[in-house]
């Protein structure tokens, strides 16, 4: 189930709740490993590389620039990495014409065991640069980056399914 709300006058956000078919602990390594975002991303919101900024990835603080294939840059932070349950990140610097209409998106990653399998719930909440911009902002999210959440979920549960006769 997808969501797009605008939840006041300050923010657009942005909810895909789903169950992934394997456990809290692969789910939760495939979907914060540094570079399955390569892998699993397409579209207009597809990356063609990272540059590392502090790190090693997977840890509160790490930070990288998220170079696009459209051309968009933005950094990206981990606020949280709390392995199975919560992964938390912001992306800040964005460039081109997403940066004219934002200067701040969260995202969090909510793990929670649904016996064999993985009920997720992925969050991005962005701010506009001014409340003129909401109505915009709201209008990319619906139309950009929530295609880019759908495409990247659906490719982490079909990697994620696991083989009926396994464990």
């Amino acid at each position: 189930m997808i969501q797009t709300d605008v939840t006041s006058d300050a923010m657009v956000q942005a909810t895909l709740r789903g169950t992934v078919n394997n456990t809290i602990e692969r789910t939760f390594d495939f979907i914060t490993v540094d570079d399955v975002v390569l892998a699993i991303l397409t579209g207009p919101t597809a990356l063609k590389g990272y540059d590392i900024i502090t790190g090693p990835w997977g840890h509160t603080g790490a930070s990288r620039w998220l170079n696009f294939r459209s051309g968009l840059r933005a950094q990206e932070t981990i606020d949280t990495h709390i392995r199975p349950y919560l992964y938390a990140y912001h992306l800040t610097n964005f460039s081109d014409e997403v940066g004219a209409l934002t200067d701040l998106a969260t995202s969090q990653w909510v793990f929670t065991p649904a016996g064999t399998r993985t009920q997720v719930t992925w969050t991005y909440s962005w701010r506009p640069q001014s409340p003129q911009q909401l109505t915009e902002l709201h209008t990319w999210v619906s139309q950009t980056w929530l295609k880019w959440m759908t495409s990247t979920f659906e490719e982490t549960q079909r990697l994620l399914q696991r083989d009926p006769l396994g464990p």
